[in-house]
């Protein structure tokens, strides 16, 4: 073991963005530490540069120019006289080399020592501590690329292929049967080598239908190693966790008993200290086998701290100092039950594709903890993780915190990109999830990301829009905005790729809609900022809104729905056509006072010349032609008083 550092901690470097700069930051300061977070320059604006006491600006771009690059890392600890590193989850927050560069500097590396980080980060090395340790572990074959080429006969498949430095989900690839198994031990090889710098692979049997579960531990310089139980993290796509729980649902008090055990024996095999993460895969009949250790803080790790009412990151700065750890194994209580989900930015029904770009509007639920890098607009940068924010909840039951979770993912509005949210919300819905009958495969067998997204244009999305657009018409500085609004009864909106067509009615203060009839009242809206509280059919419905200049966005229920209104004239068309002409006549839309006509009989007139100006409630409204033609006869004069539906003009 390193000789214990005893010294208290002055300044602070976090060479990582995100939400975890400002969980480490928050931490930091119940110590009076001074933080300096790296940021690149197009990051200087979000929330670690307001809260840290100062920012290391780097390059922009790709991470190997700048959070993974140890040497620029450490000039900008020594440029603002870092005495210690906190790394976050991520990028080097598990490298060897790091921790080393730190030990060279005097700077104090706040995680586990060099020798932890190497040993754990190789899969194959942390299997064999594991098995001296006396854990269960799943038959495996290890050896070069080459030589698991000559043993594929030693398994039965399928068979999981992992890169030995990986993590985080990649560098690992499925051999269903023998026609796939030297393609995947080539692509974890490429993988393994492009991201973490070594082609060394191993084989495992992949354990169909397990659950993974995982345990916090905690340990200190002095030789205390303690667990804080355990998390269920099975709901997963491409290997990366979506949704998180603690403590395990459908978990005996002899299965948590066993597993939080072999948890602690293989920390203390290692002597490790900071804070860890062992990961166990579950089978159906309730064996578990070790899978993994994280030598890092884990971005799942807030529904622990709320169970156990603890600071992670804290303690890891206490351990770090060299202090002990403030309380003992039977001091560390679970109460109630907490749940996670990470907010990416991304189309789940499209492979899970990344969508970044500029959230323009950004209201995070009132209730609940919101772990976030941003809280208002924002760019998502295409070069960094799609993880945006965390929201966490906790409760006496995993029912109500289940409850208090759904309510808080609807009432949360990220506009301007593609976001998660709603599959988040299905996947919470669905029976199996309530049941806690999941396991790793299980979302891909669910359903849920062969659904469809809803067809029908959601009542307050709808409402919203009508109420922006007669706010946009009484606003407007020329005549025939207002007057659109008054005289044609139907907007066409494209939403989903489909055409929605509106129809609306104003009477005695409401506006009546519906897509296809009158079957709905907007009484009144409430605004505030971007948030809208509609009177909608005598229900009170909350929805964010944004107008962009081609567009209306409205989140509503944790989902955004994108608006194009189409072109005024188009959109009018159909109703000026079934609705103001009769044939060849041009009708009074509106009864009102004729105010000009620049037209005379026999005048040759071009699709949108002006013929007539009507005024109505103290607007001026322009009509124009419909079609090309001559004007044929004048059936009203300026001046007169006209009634809705009073034939005013015949063209040919």
């Amino acid at each position: 073991m390193t000789a214990i550092n005893t010294r208290n901690i002055q300044t602070l470097f976090i060479p990582n963005r995100g939400e975890i700069a400002v969980r480490i930051i928050r931490s930091a300061r119940q110590f009076g530490i001074s933080t300096v977070v790296m940021l690149t320059h197009k990051e200087q604006y979000t929330l670690p540069a307001q809260l840290a006491d100062a920012v290391a600006l780097v390059p922009d771009g790709t991470p190997e120019k700048n959070y993974l690059n140890i040497p620029l890392i450490m000039a900008c600890a020594r440029q603002h006289h870092a005495d210690a590193l906190h790394p976050g989850y991520g990028y080097l927050s598990e490298n060897e080399a790091l921790a080393l560069a730190c030990r060279a500097e005097g700077v104090v590396f706040v995680g586990p020592s060099p020798e932890h980080l190497r040993c754990m980060g190789d899969k194959m090395q942390a299997r064999q501590i594991a098995r001296m340790a006396g854990v269960p572990l799943l038959p495996s074959l290890e050896g070069t690329p080459d030589e698991l080429l000559e043993q594929n006969h030693a398994l039965s498949y399928p068979i999981l292929i992992k890169a030995a430095m990986g993590g985080g989900g990649k560098g690992m690839t499925i051999a269903h049967h023998s026609g796939e198994w030297e393609s995947a031990i080539c692509k974890a090889a490429s993988q393994g080598e492009r991201y973490f710098g070594h082609a060394t692979v191993y084989a495992e049997q992949l354990l169909v239908g397990a659950r993974h579960i995982e345990v916090q531990l905690l340990g200190d310089q002095h030789g205390n190693c303690i667990h804080l139980f355990d998390r269920e993290c099975s709901v997963q796509r491409r290997y990366q966790k979506i949704i998180e729980e603690a403590p395990a649902p459908r978990l005996s008090n002899q299965q948590r008993d066993r597993i939080t055990s072999d948890a602690l024996r293989i920390a203390r095999q290692l002597g490790y200290y900071s804070a860890g993460t062992i990961e166990f895969l579950l089978d159906a009949n309730g064996q578990h086998y070790f899978l993994e250790m994280n030598t890092r803080i884990q971005v799942e790790h807030p529904v622990t701290e709320l169970v156990t009412g603890t600071d992670l990151v804290a303690l890891q700065l206490q351990v770090a100092m060299g202090q002990e750890l403030p309380f003992s194994q039977q001091e560390v209580v679970c109460r109630g039950h907490a749940i996670e989900s990470r907010l990416y930015a991304e189309d789940p029904h499209h492979d899970f594709r990344p969508s970044p770009g500029k959230i323009m509007v950004a209201e995070f639920p009132r209730s609940g903890r919101v772990e976030a890098f941003f809280n208002g607009p924002v760019e998502i940068l295409p070069q960094f993780d799609p993880m945006m924010a965390k929201i966490i909840h906790h409760a006496d039951t995993r029912e109500k915190a289940l409850a208090l979770h759904l309510e808080a993912l609807r009432d949360t509005h990220l506009i301007g990109i593609g976001h998660n949210i709603p599959f988040l919300i299905d996947i919470l819905e669905h029976p199996d999830f309530v049941s806690g009958a999941i396991a790793t495969d299980w979302l891909p067998r669910s359903g849920i990301l062969q659904q469809e997204p809803g067809l029908k244009l959601p009542d307050p999305a709808v409402a919203a829009y009508l109420w922006h657009k007669k706010q946009s018409a009484q606003q407007s500085v020329g005549w025939s905005s207002m007057g659109y609004w008054r005289m044609i009864p139907e907007v066409v909106v494209t939403w989903n790729q489909n055409r929605i067509y509106i129809q609306f009615r104003e009477l005695d203060g409401r506006i009546h809609f519906g897509v296809g009839d009158l079957s709905h009242s907007l009484v009144a809206v409430q605004k505030d900022g971007n948030r809208m509280v509609l009177d909608l059919d005598g229900e009170k419905e909350t929805v964010v809104c944004h107008a962009g200049a081609d567009h209306f966005q409205v989140s509503w229920q944790g989902t955004t729905y994108v608006l194009t209104p189409s072109d005024w004239l188009q959109s009018y068309e159909p109703q000026i056509g079934k609705a103001l002409m009769a044939g060849d006549q041009l009708q009074a839309p509106m009864p009102g006072t004729i105010l000009n006509i620049p037209v005379k009989p026999g005048d040759a007139v071009e699709r949108g010349d002006l013929l007539l100006v009507l005024e109505a409630m103290k607007m001026e409204n322009h009509l124009t032609a419909w079609k090309a033609g001559v004007v044929e006869e004048i059936h009203a004069q300026k001046g007169e008083n006209v009634k809705v539906n009073q034939i005013l003009l015949t063209i040919l």
